[in-house]
């Protein structure tokens, strides 16, 4: 069957897209090995500290210490693939590398994420969600602002020296570009 129709306002890119292929960037993979574990396009993964040194896993509320959390835990942000089918079970019907699979995280890059909330571009202040709460977040999402836990769930900050916004969105739930530079 072929195409017939097609359209001509594409989107700017997509969850967990790599931003600018043209500049050197720093891709490493891991494996997601803890049962029930999923790597959603475009999120935060931590290092497994209890398993292999290429284990990972989402962000939980343990991973901040003084409500921050630490660059050296922190895996990277997953890339997206074409390869993966979708999954209309996923956390909030988002594509994602499901469990046993290895997943391509960037550790030094640009990627296109999705923001829970407005971003303003140059902002260095980014937070990630490590408790979901009845907010329906996803655990490793980003955003501008922490949240303390509760009822929304928590979201703690993330270094500034290794995390920057470079583009702007106009409300939650938008793409926006973050600048990653994990050590």
């Amino acid at each position: 069957m072929s195409q017939t129709s097609y359209s001509i306002n594409m989107q700017t890119a997509q969850q967990g897209q790599l931003a600018d292929v043209a500049k050197a960037s720093d891709i490493v993979s891991g494996c997601l090995t803890a049962s029930g574990e999923v790597g959603v396009f475009g999120t935060l993964l931590m290092r497994d500290q209890t398993s292999g040194d290429f284990d990972v896993r989402r962000p939980v509320a343990g991973d901040a210490s003084a409500g921050a959390v630490p660059s050296i835990n922190a895996f990277g942000v997953v890339v997206e693939a074409q390869t993966i089918p979708s999954n209309v079970n996923s956390p909030a019907l988002q594509p994602y590398y499901p469990n046993k699979y290895t997943v391509p995280a960037l550790r030094k890059g640009r990627i296109w994420v999705l923001s829970e909330e407005a971003v303003t571009a140059g902002t260095s202040t980014v937070a990630v969600r490590d408790a979901v709460g009845d907010s329906g977040s996803v655990l490793g999402a980003f955003r501008v602002s922490a949240v303390a836990a509760g009822a929304n769930g928590q979201a703690d900050l993330l270094d500034a020296e290794c995390f920057r916004w470079l583009t702007s969105t106009t409300g939650a739930n938008a793409l926006a570009q973050l600048e990653v530079n994990l050590p």
